[in-house]
């Protein structure tokens, strides 16, 4: 199967610790690269970066092209290895009961979805990472126990009002070894997420939610880059490979900013919501007024009901009504995930009151999975929120 190679880089580069694969020739510019690649010279003779080559991933049976609409990190043998997506787009300018979007398969502007790329050297340090795209497909391999590899992905410019997304990523195809994985935060570099593979040939698969791109006030780091550290666990037989699928998803939310009271949402009186209850990392915590949707309505003197439903599995709810003031009047919880969330009572007087919506306890913002693509419910399912007086 003919394979397309994006290569904005120069192609994997050899080593004497690191030789080519046996499938693989070594070029004048001690790269390596198939045969149907090289000149008589001994020279890269695609063109430009953007060339097609019937030089499969060293060893594996199919690679796939990763084009729209794939997998996201199925990878592996013979599997469709593209991280595609449903490319780009804004939010939609959807009726308020629609505005949240359970469709998993939007990748916000996701330029390059499915792009297959060669890993380049140097990417062992935190200072040198290679750049990826939205969704891309990486092809690397290992030379020695201890070694690192790093990779930048980056929230797009575009989500800045917005509830931010996440990433999924696999890694996949590694018949030779294991490996560990971290991602760190741009900001300061602390660990949101460490997992590793505990068995040799066993891929592993994972997610974690980012806050929308933001730009550091005092001249530091912006929120939304990240780093996946990749790491070579010690007793491997060396060089052995891996492959890494990267898919940035955004989460879409149309009433975001609204995390707080000033920025509180106006609702109708007996008019329904929906949002998504999410937060992503944008240092090495996400704190939990992220998680805080607010609402402002006008509320007559006598008996009101909020209900909040549609709550996804992965999340308690929990309600409270604010005065004009800014005073917690009272609220109500329900721990249970999922279930809805009934807030009953009667005000005083007429006036503007502020409803806050949130969960009870703080959901899971990354992890690993069994499978690839998954993420927790809360991710792309909305609530609905609705206010009514008699």
């Amino acid at each position: 199967m003919r394979t397309r190679w994006t290569l904005p880089r120069p192609l994997l580069r050899r080593s004497v610790a690191a030789p080519c694969y046996s499938d693989l020739v070594c070029t004048t510019g001690d790269h390596c690269a198939s045969t149907s690649e090289v000149d008589a010279n001994g020279n890269l003779s695609i063109d430009g970066g953007t060339g097609s080559s019937d030089a499969s991933y060293p060893g594996d049976g199919s690679a796939g092209n990763g084009g729209s609409g794939g997998n996201a990190g199925s990878g592996g043998s013979g599997g469709n290895a593209g991280g595609g997506g449903s490319g780009g787009g804004s939010a939609d300018a959807r009726p308020e009961s629609d505005a949240a979007s359970n469709d998993a398969s939007s990748a916000g502007d996701s330029a390059d979805a499915g792009s297959v790329l060669a890993e380049y050297e140097p990417n062992d340090t935190r200072e040198t990472p290679m750049p990826l795209p939205l969704a891309a497909t990486v092809r690397a391999q290992f030379a020695a126990a201890g070694e690192y590899d790093f990779y930048e992905v980056s929230v797009p410019d575009t989500d800045t009002d917005t509830a931010g997304g996440y990433f999924v990523f696999s890694v996949t195809d590694i018949p030779q070894g294991e490996l560990n994985l971290d991602v760190l935060s741009g900001v300061n570099y602390p660990s949101v997420l460490s997992t590793y593979t505990a068995q040799i040939g066993v891929s592993k698969f994972g997610y974690f939610a980012t806050g929308p791109k933001k730009e550091a006030a005092d001249g530091g780091p912006n929120t939304g880059r990240f780093l996946i550290r990749m790491q070579a666990k010690a007793g491997q037989v060396y060089p052995y490979r891996y492959t890494l699928d990267v898919k940035y998803i955004r989460a879409e939310d149309a009433r975001e900013p609204d995390d707080t009271r000033q920025t509180a949402r106006p609702l109708a009186l007996n008019g329904t919501a929906r949002a998504l209850l999410f937060a992503g990392f944008a240092g090495s915590s996400i704190p939990s007024a992220d998680y805080y949707d607010w609402y402002a309505l006008e509320l007559g003197a006598g008996a009101y009901s909020a209900l909040l439903t549609a709550v996804p599995e992965s999340v308690d709810g929990h309600v409270a009504l604010y005065n004009s003031a800014g005073t917690r009047v009272t609220f109500k919880v329900n721990a249970t995930r999922g279930a809805d969330v009934a807030l009953s009572g009667s005000v005083a007087t007429a006036g503007t009151y502020y409803f806050l919506v949130t969960a009870y306890h703080l959901p899971s913002a990354q992890g690993t999975t069994a499978l690839p693509g998954e993420v927790p419910a809360h991710f792309t399912q909305p609530y609905s929120f609705t206010v009514t007086q008699p």
